[in-house]
């Protein structure tokens, strides 16, 4: 009897230890959910068209609501989901750059999100010293360095590295190559071991430079983003740098979700 409970039980006893990363379809963007016990971080949101299929799909997967979400930068591809979540959950918590420079050449949509966080309470502003505990998950903040003035709001994007024991997720959010290149002068130990790369602008000419897939050298590399994308990313140059210094190279419009176990 005492067997069979335990048996009975190893399901519930392993999803309690148990914590996973996964990047899904969020249309043209990026939407990540970290899952750890009974809890859900997301790493930006997807575009607005995508959002309601994804809250069906974590309602499908009994998944926790997000408590958490970082917003890497506002453009409406990683951000304008957000107006859903904060509907379903005026009290959830967000962490973003409070980007400073919005202005009416930015389009209504970048401008209505940060009217929205402006008035949220639960919204705090971080950057490249910031760090979060999650229980046993760790979010370092790399990048922004702070306030700066630039018309390239990709420059203002988080970059982001995600910790669990051994393992770690670099996130690169829309993070151009002098991103790239500030991190490797100075915060070459936070690239090092890193399992994971979600490389930066979904794969794009802008990002992934050469010096900086051999310097982070990560077991594999993840591309978001939608098969039918408008932009044609990602670019075949950035494809055969990615498959000439990583051994797998995963893109979610091609591949389908991506599930990691932390």
């Amino acid at each position: 009897m005492k067997y069979f409970l335990i048996l009975l039980l190893l399901p519930f006893i392993s999803n309690a230890f148990c914590a996973s990363l996964i990047v899904t379809d969020g249309g043209e963007g990026l939407l990540v959910r970290i899952l750890n016990k009974d809890k859900s971080i997301w790493i930006d949101t997807g575009s607005l068209n995508k959002i309601r299929s994804n809250i069906n799909k974590i309602k499908k997967n009994n998944e926790p609501y997000p408590s958490d979400i970082f917003l890497t930068h506002l453009h409406a591809d990683h951000a304008s989901g957000i107006f859903e979540l904060i509907e379903k959950n005026p009290d959830i918590n967000i962490f973003d750059n409070c980007m400073p420079n919005i202005n009416v050449k930015d389009g209504e949509i970048i401008r209505w999100t940060n009217d929205l966080l402006l008035a949220h309470e639960k919204r705090t502003c971080i950057n490249h010293k910031s760090e979060f505990i999650f229980d046993d998950i760790k979010i370092d903040v790399l990048w922004p360095t702070g306030h700066f003035k630039s018309k390239n709001h990709n420059l203002y994007s988080l970059v982001l590295k995600v910790s669990k024991n051994s393992k770690s997720i670099l996130i690169m959010g829309d993070a151009p190559k002098e991103v790239e290149r500030w991190l490797i002068k100075n915060k070459f130990s936070s690239l090092e071991n890193i399992n994971v790369l979600i490389v930066g602008h979904h794969g794009s000419d802008s990002a992934s430079a050469k010096d900086f897939l051999e310097t982070v050298s990560p077991d594999m590399a993840l591309v978001s983003v939608d098969q039918q994308n408008i932009r044609g990313y990602p670019s075949e140059k950035t494809i055969e740098k990615l498959q000439n210094n990583i051994n797998e190279v995963w893109i979610t419009g091609r591949d389908g979700d991506f599930h990691y176990d932390l």
